[in-house]
């Protein structure tokens, strides 16, 4: 039997699945290193894949293409059963990530990006911006615009006369907060409205309400957070116009007798 072949049962080797998903037998082995597809049946030293794999594969594609990150498709999986069907993930998506608030990738080739950066985007620039999940490079070497936003951004501060370099130093800053600020939103939503309603056996009647409940919730997180960082932004400028001690280290100032 070679590797495209599928059993009389219906099963399928890893070769097989990747063709009929559409993608490499490397991304098949890399969404199971991160949870994202349930291991194959093995028979002997073989795995075999079902149905449900490649329905599996399918919606992770879906919602990659959606503008859904790894790790956000991690987070709908991992409460969803692997036996549960894709409408079930589906709601639970959509309450995550509304329709119209999930930005909607697009490819530049190189020399397109390099030039909206204004001979910024040098490669250590670039790569930066691949682990910060701004840009994907893909194998045929255009680049993926995962956050359209953070690259509009990042035009306007090159405009600005600011280095590439320095923005992604505070966008990385940024980032570690807001990581920790969404880790203790998920936490809230999990204990407050998933864990009840895990409990419950999911009922379906109980759906509209768990999906309004957790749209509500992210909509406060991100008000609350866009509030408090103005907040923030206006206390640190203060200080930092009036001359603050505290703020000599964020507010570089003329030496003395220069």
């Amino acid at each position: 039997m070679g590797d495209e072949a599928g059993d009389d049962a219906g099963g399928m080797l890893i070769g097989e699945l990747a063709l009929r998903a559409g993608v490499t037998v490397r991304n098949i082995r890399a969404y199971q290193t991160r949870g994202l597809l349930p291991s194959p049946q093995l028979v002997g030293r073989t795995g075999i894949y079902g149905p449900h794999h490649l329905q599996r594969l399918q919606l992770v594609q879906e919602l990659q293409h959606e503008g859904v990150n790894l790790q956000g498709i991690k987070w709908i999986l991992d409460r969803v059963p692997p036996t549960g069907s894709p409408s079930e993930v589906r709601l639970l998506q959509q309450a995550l990530f509304p329709p119209g608030e999930v930005e909607q990738p697009f490819e530049l080739d190189d020399a397109e990006l390099r030039a909206r950066l204004r001979g910024q985007g040098t490669a250590e620039n670039l790569e930066r911006a691949a682990a910060m999940r701004v840009l994907q490079r893909l194998d045929d070497g255009r680049w993926r615009v995962l956050s359209p936003a953070l690259l509009r951004m990042g035009e306007e501060v090159v405009a600005l006369g600011v280095p590439l370099n320095a923005g992604l130093d505070a966008l990385e800053r940024l980032q570690r907060d807001i990581a920790h600020a969404a880790g203790g939103f998920l936490g809230l939503v999990g204990r407050e409205i998933w864990l009840p309603f895990e409990r419950d056996g999911r009922p379906a009647e109980r759906w509209p309400h768990v999906r309004t409940a957790i749209e509500r919730l992210r909509t406060m997180a991100t008000e609350v957070m866009v509030a408090a960082f103005r907040l923030e932004m206006t206390h640190a400028l203060e200080r930092a116009v009036l001359g603050d001690p505290t703020a000599e280290r964020s507010w570089p100032r003329e030496a003395k007798g220069a």
